[in-house]
């Protein structure tokens, strides 16, 4: 089942729908439950105190956090920063050398 599957499934009331949803459901637990590196996007470790305690105060499923919120969350930062840059021309960078090294 491809993502584009899961998605279109999540809404129907078939067994289909109901796996989607379970596997929803899943990314969403992992997702809230660990701590991401902000330059890989990778899980870092955690100790067990920690995962407990996260556990233990969860909420109720509103809004689903799945591999694709990751994803944007991941890519946010580095977005802003290329939209927020394109109004500014190109920097040239004067620099004095001696003769020998110019080419």
């Amino acid at each position: 089942m491809s993502l584009r599957d899961v998605y279109r499934a999540f809404g129907e009331d078939s067994e289909e729908g109901e796996l989607a949803r379970r596997l929803l459901e899943q990314q969403h637990w992992f997702t809230t439950l660990a701590d991401f590196d902000p330059k890989t996007g990778e899980a870092l470790p955690l100790g067990l105190d920690e995962v407990l305690r996260r556990l233990s105060s969860r909420r109720e499923l509103t809004v689903i956090h799945d591999r694709l919120r990751r994803i944007v969350d991941h890519s946010r930062v580095a977005v802003a920063h290329l939209l927020g840059s394109l109004s500014e021309s190109p920097r040239r960078e004067q620099a004095m050398l001696p003769v020998r090294s110019v080419r």
